[in-house]
């Protein structure tokens, strides 16, 4: 080989191994997030999906004919959806509390799920169950800040508590590794009664906020025995190992927990168990004991490469919809009939470029299904996202970091909690499975996903140029977007952070997570909307209007371009289509929309 041919040879190696980094160029555009939302605006959705405060208003959560309903609402279905919060974000002052409660439940959310949170609040604990005061009183804002705001909320007796082996009588140091506690309550009796203590203290304290026992918060709805606890998830069921001796071993430990929470402590909260991720037959004798049924699910989960929890990490980061969805389809199969299900972790997991059409997708399938309630996992592993979130870059799971999939939920809400879709209603979702594409048609919620070409969608037609994106279109005041007054249209590409970087243009090992400010990627999308309006203006991330978007009206369409490169040094993906007096469409039902709260 002569010396260029190798010179050749040895610059496309070195292209081809080398860093993609991602940094504010001509494709990818700055911008800021403006943090919780502007009273008023379209993106408050605290009426849009009902939340009603205080909790507890209509009774405890029950059930009847397989779905939550309030105890003095019958035959009125309730559907919750919410958020995780990890570690120290659990335990703020109430004052923060209380305006993170109000700012959840002006995002539309109307649930929370404190998870993690017993490392913290036994610190300094000698045997791990020693409840600390300062720490409780922290929690006991938090589950009163909730209550007021209209937030149920659910937990997990056991997560990730310390428990030194010494306290299960083991003569060694160190504690307990948190997988192996799982699989221990049901065997060992010291860890039994380990974990008993700690539900004892929890469940007995009285809120220092409410003056209620935290047993008998009818906030508190829901309570998972121990998170992630199936059999065979650590290799709790060796190979050829009869798994229906597995099952009877939870059924027992289930019936005795059971005694404990409901005949002695005597909570009313809704139980169940083994909510992921090894699901044989068998354990389907577990779940008819269980007062609901709880599934986990993730798309994109992060595998890491050389030490747990550490870079470099891979995903597949490709195209969910092609070949055989995942995600809410596989995690729907353990659904037991005449119970609700729920899942209290979900995600499309951050960096992957396709999470934006994680909301919509999730939140029709779980519609279309008849589930009864979802839970994102996380809001934020740290209580700076509860009180910062603006500081936050995006990570693999806290959507505090991340605006493009803080955006999408909305589509789950409207879909899911307000019942856009209605359940049983398959003509409503299609999924091209060969082309990786959704089409979302209901009277108040219209659009979808597609790599390129276009989306028919019922009142929302839209071409998609350039970039792959989700678009869609949710009617806010009720209506059917047809006839609506104040319409909510989102436009997503991809969000990733300033200066992440990825081992080759693939984007599927991530090797260095960068920072702010978000980069979002150009795109545009030609929207056709049937409707009653005759303003579009582009919205900051609170729902503040920040301009105007020239439009041409063709029949009884709005025409426009969606562009995330429309204004100048920020990046543009949501829309309000509004009716306003004055305008050259108006007519008999023309008003004002309510203009955002300064």
């Amino acid at each position: 080989m002569n010396i260029a041919v190798m010179c050749a040879a040895v610059a496309l190696a070195s292209a081809a191994n080398a860093d993609t980094v991602i940094r504010a160029n001509a494709d990818w555009l700055p911008f800021a997030v403006t943090p919780g939302v502007k009273v008023g605006s379209a993106l408050d959705f605290s009426k849009v999906c009902g939340v009603d405060a205080p909790a507890g208003k209509h009774g405890r959560v029950v059930i009847r004919d397989g779905h939550f309903e309030f105890e003095r609402r019958p035959g009125v279905p309730q559907r919750f959806y919410g958020v995780n919060l990890c570690f120290t974000a659990n335990f703020v002052d109430y004052p923060d509390a209380k305006a993170f409660a109000d700012r959840l439940a002006h995002l539309g959310y109307n649930a929370i799920r404190i998870h993690h949170y017993e490392r913290t609040l036994t610190e300094g604990a000698a045997d791990g169950t020693a409840i600390n005061p300062k720490r409780m009183r922290q929690l006991d804002g938090l589950l009163a800040a909730c209550t007021e705001a209209g937030l149920y909320v659910t937990t997990d007796l056991f997560v990730s508590r310390r428990v030194p082996w010494r306290t299960l009588g083991q003569d060694r140091d160190g504690e307990v590794p948190m997988d192996e506690f799982k699989a221990l309550v049901r065997t060992n009796e010291a860890a039994y009664a380990n974990l008993a203590t700690f539900t004892r203290a929890l469940l007995g304290h009285v809120n220092a906020y409410t003056g209620r026992r935290w047993a008998d918060e009818p906030a508190l709805a829901f309570l998972a025995l121990v998170n992630e606890n199936n059999i065979g998830n650590h290799g709790g069921v060796p190979e050829g190992a009869p798994r229906k001796a597995a099952a009877d071993l939870e059924r027992a430990f289930y019936a005795r927990m059971e005694r404990l929470l409901h005949q002695e402590i005597g909570t009313k909260a809704l139980l169940t168990d083994m909510n992921g991720w090894q699901n044989y037959d068998e354990y389907r004798a577990c779940r008819k004991d269980y007062d609901y049924v709880d599934n986990h699910f993730y798309v994109d989960h992060p595998k890491f490469l050389e030490k747990p929890w550490r870079l470099p990490s891979s995903c597949p980061n490709a195209n969910p919809l092609k070949g055989n969805p995942g995600g809410a389809p596989w995690a729907g199969r353990i659904r037991e009939s005449g119970k609700p299900f729920t899942i209290t972790e979900w995600n499309y997991s951050g960096p992957g470029r396709y999470r934006g059409v994680g909301g919509i997708f999730t939140g029709a399938w779980a519609a279309r299904e008849g589930w009864d309630g979802l839970w994102r996992f996380a809001w934020s592993h740290s209580d700076k996202g509860v009180l910062r979130p603006e500081t936050c870059p995006i990570g693999y799971f806290d959507m505090a970091g991340d605006p493009l999939s803080l955006a999408s939920e909305r589509a789950t809400m409207c879909l899911f909690l307000r019942g856009d879709l209605a359940t049983g209603d398959a003509e409503a979702m299609k999924v091209d499975t060969k082309e990786g594409s959704l089409t979302l048609v209901t009277p108040r919620t219209a659009g979808g996903f597609a790599e390129r070409g276009t989306i028919r969608a019922g009142a929302l037609t839209v071409e998609i140029r350039e970039t792959p994106a989700t678009v869609w279109a949710s009617a806010v005041d009720g209506k059917p977007i047809v006839d609506s007054s104040r319409i909510l249209l989102t436009h997503l590409t991809d969000v990733q952070n300033t200066g992440i970087r990825y081992a080759d243009d693939s984007l599927k090992v991530l090797r260095e997570w960068g920072g702010l400010p978000h980069l979002m990627r150009r795109g545009r999308a030609e929207i056709r909307l049937e409707t009653k309006g005759t303003k579009v203006y582009a919205l900051r991330s609170d729902g503040e209007r920040c301009g105007e978007v020239p439009v041409r009206r063709e029949g009884a369409c709005l025409v426009f371009t969606a562009e995330t490169g429309r204004a100048s040094g920020t990046a543009t993906y949501l829309y309000e289509i509004a009716v306003e007096a004055g305008a050259n469409e108006k007519g008999p039902d023309a008003q004002s929309p309510r203009r955002p709260a300064t």
